[in-house]
């Protein structure tokens, strides 16, 4: 399942629309702001998730497993592990 990641300009990451209001997303553990942007900081380690915002609460909640914690070396790395957390969440039913 390929999904097209797209630059988010607050994080300095990157993030992945899916089907049932669910994000996945891929940030920097450390960004800097140069050239009026957030670009991440040489060297970061990354983070990965899922989230879920649902419309009639006006609420966003983690979606699949918690891993945020967990840093990865690259961003490649990162959109990988978000995309198999939203694979086994879909997997198991959550």
């Amino acid at each position: 399942m390929s999904k097209t990641w797209i630059k988010d300009e607050t994080s300095g990451g990157f993030k992945c629309e899916m089907p049932g209001n669910i994000t996945l997303f891929a940030t920097p553990v450390y960004s800097v702001f140069r050239a009026f942007k957030i670009k991440p900081a040489r060297g970061t380690q990354w983070r990965a998730g899922c989230s879920h915002w649902d419309e009639s609460t006006h609420t966003l909640s983690r979606f699949g497993r918690d891993a945020y914690m967990t840093p990865v070396a690259t961003s490649a790395e990162a959109c990988k592990l978000a995309m198999t957390i939203y694979t086994e969440a879909l997997e198991t039913g959550q």
